[in-house]
Parts: C-alpha cells; structure tokens; sequence
C-alpha cells in the first residue's frame, strides 16, 4: 500500500495537511530470496571494490561501496531476482505518484540503479538526483542502529531568502529531517531533494538499492557520461 506524508494528526483534533506530498512509502518483502540476493550482491561489491577492478567508487560513500560506477552496465533493477519489484510493484506505485505530480501521460523510464553496502561507521553524503523526477531506495536490509534517511527541509532555501528585520536572527534547528526506515521499505521522492544517510552504528551491514526514474527524454544518459559522473561524484 501507497502512503503520502499528508493529512496527518498531530494531536488535539489538528490535522497538518500537505497539499504537494513528495515522500512516500511501500513495502516489498525479499526476505525469502535475500539470502542468496545477498551472496551474489557482495560478490559483486567485493570485485568493486579490489585493486583489479576498473569500476570507480563515488566520492559520496564514506566507509562504504557503491554499485553506481556500474549503474548503466549492470544495474540491479534488471536483475532476474528483482523483477517482480522493479517491474510490478515499483511501477504501480510510480503510476500514483506520476498522475499525483500531474505527469499523467508523460512517457518515463528507469535508468539507473545501483546497491549500496554500509558496513558499521560508513554514510552516504549529503546529495541529490540531478534531472530525476523520482529517486527510489529499496531498503534490502536494515539492522536496527543502521542509520535513518535523513531529508534536507525543501523549505528552507525559501525561509532564508525571506526579507528580515535588523537584529532578526534564525532560529537554530536542525534542518534535516529523519526518516525512519527499515528493511523490505521503498521510499520515493523527488530528485532535486537533498539528502543523505546516517552513520551506520550497528555491528552489520546495510544494503540499500537507489533507483532513478525520469520522463522520456530527461534521462541521465542523454545529458551524457561526463555530467552524470560530475553529479554522482565519482572517486578516481
């Protein structure tokens, strides 16, 4: 089941009403198949990240490895044992969000993806989806203690161009918003949302699988290798 972060109650009889929601959730259960899933995965990260492999890592993984230097190659939402996800389930719930988004008739296409391994202390950097109309994470698995996802308040930029008084001072807060996650959840967002991941403090790995979909004609790979690369932030 779809759900939007609109119309919630927060107490007292007061609903906070979001007339443009840009987060949502779903859940698709792997855990029968993840065993192996995640064999084959770290494998495949392993070979990432030795000395022989000519795949880069991205600048944006601190402690952990990224897939994303392979994410047109062999990206995993083309994988056989994903194809019920990526290709059903993902799909009806991108049809909600497009005609939500008044994209209704817009062609649109998936086109990239790539896994994510945190081991204990590693992060994703702050960042966003440059020209993605929807970033997707699959949550393959979350150990409790691993880290939320964590949003950049898409607000603020407004908040800070408002005209003030002299002496007026923002008030200190953090903007950055939790999400919390855990495993077999797919959370979808807009790609010019910033965000980042939080430090993975359990004694496990995490796995997370990023997707991009985008209306024909705006994918990654018609703005060309070099721009994605730049976006993405790839280590040498």
């Amino acid at each position: 089941m779809l759900t939007a972060l609109q119309d919630q109650s927060i107490g007292n009889g007061i609903n906070s009403i979001n007339p443009y929601p840009y987060f949502f959730r779903s859940q698709y259960n792997l855990s029968d198949i993840w065993k192996d899933i995640k064999r084959e995965t770290d494998i495949f990260l392993d070979f990432i990240e030795s000395p022989d492999s000519t795949y880069l890592n991205s600048a944006l993984e601190k402690g952990g490895v990224s897939s994303v230097g392979r994410c047109r190659v062999d990206p995993p939402h083309g994988w056989k044992c994903f194809d019920d996800m990526t290709n059903n389930h993902i799909p009806s719930v991108v049809d909600k969000i497009w005609d939500m988004w008044s994209l209704k008739g817009v062609y649109r296409n998936m086109t990239e993806s790539w896994i994510n391994r945190h081991p204990p202390n590693a992060t994703t950097l702050e960042h966003h989806h440059h020209n993605v109309n929807v970033a997707i994470c699959a949550y393959l698995e979350v150990p409790e203690g691993s880290g939320n996802l964590e949003i950049l308040n898409p607000f603020l930029t407004y908040k800070y161009a408002e005209p003030v008084d002299d002496g007026y001072e923002m008030p200190r807060q953090d903007h950055w918003i939790q999400i919390p996650v855990k495993t077999n959840d797919i959370v979808y967002f807009p790609g010019w949302l910033k965000h980042r991941t939080g430090v993975n403090n359990s004694d496990s790995n995490r796995y997370v699988m990023t997707m991009n979909v985008t209306a024909y004609g705006m994918t990654n790979i018609d703005r060309g290798y070099d721009e994605f690369n730049n976006a993405i932030g790839f280590v040498e």
